[in-house]
């Protein structure tokens, strides 16, 4: 009894084919979804990793107690005053946090940025009162974000980099004391329109660095 036949394999030569055309095709469409899943996941760490800013490394606060006051006319307030500055390469715009969680009701923060530090200023009511204060963070650039995607080496090669200048320093801090004296300048337009007591000095200075 013979177990192979040439004959036998050219009968069943276009079914092989066939399965093998459908083996072929199921490889090549699991590659490719595996291809744009890794893509997706890429893209998506990019995004996150450029929206992701560091800790909150400054934060300052002053609270009215029986004020009422518009928000929004507030940040038009600082904006105008910020603007009259006419400090170098600085953008004002609004974001959105949300109060507590993803369903929560959302806040507006004034934004306003230098290269990459933010300073996002909060006015809102509480409780009988008004209460402005501010964050400052530090976002990511577009090579820090590239670098951190290194596996193990990322951090370590973000660590090592160059320090500040004197001048990026000095420059920063200007910058820093300008974005304050804005908030305190509009602060002062509230005591005065309100007919409150002026800030103390103490209260105008009292700010928590490095709170993380």
């Amino acid at each position: 009894m013979a177990f192979f036949s040439i004959d036998g394999v050219l009968l069943h030569l276009p079914t092989f084919l066939q399965a093998a055309r459908r083996q072929d095709f199921s490889w090549s469409t699991l590659t490719l979804l595996l291809f744009f899943g890794v893509l997706a996941f890429i893209v998506w760490r990019i995004i996150a990793l450029s929206n992701r800013s560091s800790p909150p490394s400054a934060h300052w606060h002053h609270h009215f107690e029986n004020v009422n006051y518009s928000p929004q006319q507030f940040y038009k307030t600082i904006a105008q005053l910020v603007k009259e500055k006419e400090l170098p390469n600085v953008s004002i715009t609004t974001v959105t946090y949300s109060e507590a969680g993803i369903f929560s009701m959302k806040r507006d923060y004034l934004r306003i940025t230098r290269d990459r530090l933010v300073f996002d200023i909060c006015a809102a009511p509480f409780a009988k009162g008004f209460f402005v204060s501010w964050w400052q963070i530090k976002l990511p650039s577009q090579r820090e974000v590239l670098i951190s995607l290194i596996p193990f080496l990322g951090r370590t090669i973000l660590r090592d980099e160059r320090g500040k200048t004197y001048f990026e320093i000095d420059t920063e801090t200007m910058y820093k004391d300008s974005i304050h004296q804005s908030v305190l300048q509009a602060i002062d337009a509230i005591t005065t329109e309100k007919g409150l007591r002026a800030l103390a000095h103490h209260e105008r200075n009292q700010l928590v660095e490095s709170i993380v």
